[in-house]
């Protein structure tokens, strides 16, 4: 019999009805479920662990709104009522109670949903669960669960958040609850494994890099139409244009990005900036509306398009002169490696993880380095050889990542960790 994975799923079930909104976490867990839902060797169950403590009636009413529009004519999915925060109830899909008026509709409906876009097949959760794997979530409460278990550490932003903030709060707890004798570590990169090194006590032989990959869709669109049909549905002249991906937070750095697109625009008057991303998942407005407001005269340069479709983006990183992303930290950064694979010349911070994903197939300026920056998107739009070289680059060095290495190394730490007996 193959082992049980239990791989929980409750942040894709949680945020992403609007797959315009879906985060790099987001894109982690389901290309890993993708390829190991079919594993020869792993019975991998998505499961979630969820429950009421963040707004449960407001999410409970936009969820069955939801649920009721668009999923009406499939079956439900039972689910239990348990903390997010601890592990006293395993969700799976499962046929069985289905008409229980008494059954919770918001995480199924979210859950449904996700388990749907993967086309797992629901059925029930029972028996015995060799290994749980907590791609995002917080681990389960000691003596809930006594078999060994995987986390995946994106990164470590939240430590340096105000104490008691949620994100804060969260990780604190994940962190709490690892047991360096029963659990394995997954890091996105080299940069987050030597962080957690420093905050975690937990042996080097037991932590595991895992790079990501970016999505097959994301390739060169040649096809003129296109972007000007891009340009059109977001109210943007057709000129050309500088692009960043980031949801407004403080270290995405675009305060910083949108005074650099100013100083370039005083001596050239036909690139515009693009600044894509979901204001719905930031908080970082008012300092970025304050430096629009210093310079009245290019506000007509300077487009928020709000999150957009995957399709979309992948016009929009296929036409743009230049991809922009002077980010303060990233615990991986798909967004440079999107671009790449799309044949964009990308500009990219030095710190952090970036190097790890860009290598020599970008240039690579620190992320207070205002001068640089605008001398890089002088250069290349002055370029033309550079522009050409940047996306021959990035090209091949976006070839190099793939999910099906990401899910080997996924499976490989499964393997470690079932071969290792725990108290």
């Amino acid at each position: 019999m193959k082992p049980r994975i239990a791989y929980d799923v409750s942040f894709c079930a949680d945020l992403h009805s609007d797959r315009r909104h879906v985060t790099g976490i987001g894109r982690v867990i389901e290309n890993v479920a993708e390829i190991l839902r079919d594993s020869a060797e792993f019975d991998l169950c998505m499961i979630g662990c969820h429950g009421g403590d963040e707004r449960p009636a407001l999410t409970d009413a936009r969820t069955h709104a939801y649920w009721k529009n668009r999923w009406a004519p499939r079956p439900p999915v039972m689910a239990g009522t348990v903390s997010r925060f601890g592990l006293r109830g395993l969700y799976a899909p499962s046929l069985a109670g289905v008409n229980r008026p008494d059954a919770p509709r918001s995480f199924a409906s979210k859950l449904f949903n996700t388990l749907s876009r993967l086309d797992a097949a629901p059925r029930p959760l029972d028996g015995k669960i060799d290994l749980f794997h907590s791609p995002f979530r917080p681990l389960p409460e000691p003596g809930q669960f006594r078999g060994p278990m995987v986390l995946t550490m994106h990164d470590l932003f939240p430590l340096a958040e105000p104490a008691g903030s949620y994100n804060r709060r969260m990780l604190e707890q994940t962190l709490a609850r690892v047991d360096p004798a029963r659990t394995w570590v997954l890091t996105v990169s080299e940069y987050t494994r030597r962080e957690l090194g420093r905050t975690l006590p937990i042996p080097e032989d037991r932590i595991a890099v895992m790079p990501l990959a970016a999505e097959a869709l994301f390739r060169p669109a040649g096809d003129d139409a296109a972007r000007k049909a891009f340009l059109h549905q977001h109210g943007i002249p057709d000129a050309p244009y500088f692009l960043s991906v980031a949801n407004p937070q403080p270290r995405k750095n675009i305060p910083l990005l949108i005074r650099c697109f100013q100083e370039f625009a005083r001596g050239e008057n036909a690139h515009q900036l693009l600044l894509v991303g979901s204001r719905k998942l930031g908080w970082n407005h008012t300092e970025i509306d304050r430096e629009i407001e210093k310079t009245p005269e290019l506000r007509g340069r300077i487009h928020f398009t709000g999150a957009v479709s995957d399709e979309e983006l992948a016009v929009a990183y296929s036409h743009c002169t230049a991809f922009l992303f002077p980010s303060l930290a990233e615990g991986f950064g798909l967004p440079p490696l999107e671009a790449m694979q799309c044949g964009a010349p990308v500009v990219s911070a030095n710190t952090a993880s970036l190097p790890e994903v860009t290598g020599d197939a970008a240039i690579l300026i620190a992320p207070d380095d205002e001068r640089g920056l605008v001398q890089a998107m002088q250069a290349l739009v002055a370029n033309r050889e550079l522009r050409e070289s940047l996306r021959a680059k990035g090209l091949a060095r976006a070839a190099l990542f793939s999910w099906e290495k990401t899910a080997r190394i996924v499976a490989d730490t499964y393997r470690r960790a079932l071969a290792t007996k725990t108290p």
